[in-house]
């Protein structure tokens, strides 16, 4: 009775794990192993997994609905602690994209050794082998009525939406469909790394995170990926609609209600520079 009290208190933004909650279940956390071998392509189930405690075993627990119903891409021995590459997931790429631009316009449309910007943006991200999907987010504003022919010339699908809510528009895009993880691309950033971006969706679901970064690289070459879980979140929780197209920042502020993780860069990648438009 008084868990249902204080959810109605609460109403519908109910707070996450704070601090102290989140530091008790890294120390004492159990993780959900297989309590006996299975084959690959076998759909989990409930008898099939048994929460322990794991030494040495780093990474967040995955929830269980992360697991049921799906299908297993490996052979498992007994007491495996699962993560979810462990299981099919499904990974879309945003390209958040629009034309009106004060410090250089038209810039997603400049032409770039022989193609647009946008262009040679699609032809790298193509190379990922972790993307089952690539969608262009723009506006409804009829200029950038462009933007969606350069996207038809690549085959990639297009999601128009708010001119003022990025959120909004990625979420658009993403509904109707099952989407386990988000990679969110700028327009701006025509050098993303194919390979880290690989990596950092590995990472991602390796560690079971909400938010994974690899910020470590230089900037324009980089990529974040967002559970489509947390976006939803964000969307409900956010102030001012206007203000997701920071998305990081938002993460940021409020790092110890989410599960935040950092990808792997290489020493010899490591700059502090900016490629970006």
């Amino acid at each position: 009775k008084d868990m249902r009290r204080t959810e109605a208190a609460l109403g519908k933004n109910t707070p996450r794990f704070c601090a102290a909650e989140s530091k008790y279940r890294s120390e004492v956390k159990k993780h959900w192993v297989t309590a006996h071998s299975l084959p690959a392509g076998h759909v989990l189930c409930k008898t099939d997994l048994v929460m322990k405690r794991v030494h040495g075993h780093t990474g967040e627990p995955i929830e269980l609905n992360k697991l049921l119903g799906r299908r297993l891409t490996t052979n498992v021995k007994d007491e495996t602690p699962l993560t979810r590459t462990f299981v099919e997931t499904t990974t879309w790429i945003l390209v958040v994209a629009r034309l009106f631009s004060t410090r250089l316009p038209r810039k997603a449309l400049i032409p770039v050794a022989g193609m647009p910007a946008l262009s040679h943006l699609f032809e790298r991200l193509k190379q990922a082998t972790s993307i089952d999907q690539i969608i262009l987010c723009t506006t409804t504003n009829s200029e950038d009525d462009e933007l969606v022919l350069v996207a038809e010339e690549h085959n990639v699908r297009c999601h128009r939406g708010p001119v003022d809510d990025v959120l909004d528009r990625m979420l658009g895009a993403l509904e109707g469909y099952s989407v386990d993880a988000v990679v969110r691309v700028t327009a701006d950033d025509i050098l993303i790394d194919p390979s880290y971006l690989d990596r950092a969706v590995e990472h991602h679901f390796s560690s079971n995170a909400e938010y994974t970064d690899i910020k470590a690289l230089p900037s324009g070459t980089e990529v974040e990926v967002f559970d489509t879980e947390l976006l939803q979140t964000i969307s409900s929780s956010a102030r001012h609609p206007e203000g997701t197209e920071y998305l990081t920042t938002y993460v940021i502020d409020n790092q110890e209600q989410f599960r935040t993780a950092k990808a792997i860069v290489d020493p010899s990648h490591e700059r502090d520079w900016r490629l970006t438009l």
